[in-house]
């Protein structure tokens, strides 16, 4: 996250400023809108998370530290902050994924990726902070098929594990929506 909002939106944003335009200020929101935000959230949740475990740190296995209740409690709260902010990337994204499709690129955009490894390099970073959410999915499942069927200590991961999906469905259904759009405006365009 860090590295777009540095490498990416803020030297846009720059050049918007000082009339040199790469990209116009709604296209760069659409890309980038939403990053600092979520930046700033995962942040406060990851210290926050280690605050916890330095303070903690009783069990010596991975396992024991994630299913520990007060560490799943800030995880759970983590999530239901940035869940939101997750389906508003996901969905301003698909919208303006089409910013770097190779034939449409603008001449100045293009020049301006070429120097930061190209357009697929910052696809490739564009798409990272949204394959978090079906991550965390994946790693609560697995956590929770080592949970005993009933076990009271399990229903925080529970709790997590389904916040995650929620957000995954979330998202996925907001992505779907938008390439429907995309695709009958460029039948109706």
């Amino acid at each position: 996250l860090r590295t777009l909002i540095d490498n990416y939106k803020l030297p846009l944003e720059e050049r918007v400023e000082v009339g040199h335009l790469v990209l116009s200020p709604h296209q760069i929101s659409g890309l980038f809108g939403r990053l600092e935000e979520l930046y700033e959230l995962h942040f406060k949740f990851f210290t926050t998370l280690q605050s916890h475990y330095d303070a903690h740190h009783q069990d010596s296995s991975l396992r024991g530290n994630l299913v520990s209740p007060p560490f799943l409690d800030i995880l759970v709260a983590g999530l239901r902050e940035t869940g939101p902010i997750y389906t508003l990337v996901a969905h301003s994204l698909r919208a303006h994924l089409h910013l770097l499709a190779a034939d449409s690129i603008p001449k100045a955009f293009s020049l301006f990726l070429k120097r930061r490894g190209g357009p697929r390099e910052l696809e490739r970073l564009l798409l990272s902070p949204i394959q978090r959410p079906p991550r965390y999915a994946l790693l609560f499942q697995k956590l929770l098929s080592d949970c005993q069927a009933g076990d009271p200590s399990c229903l925080p991961l529970e709790r997590a594990a389904g916040l995650a999906r929620e957000i995954t469905v979330g998202m996925n259904s907001c992505t779907e929506a938008s390439v429907r759009i995309m695709h009958q405006s460029a039948k109706d365009g």
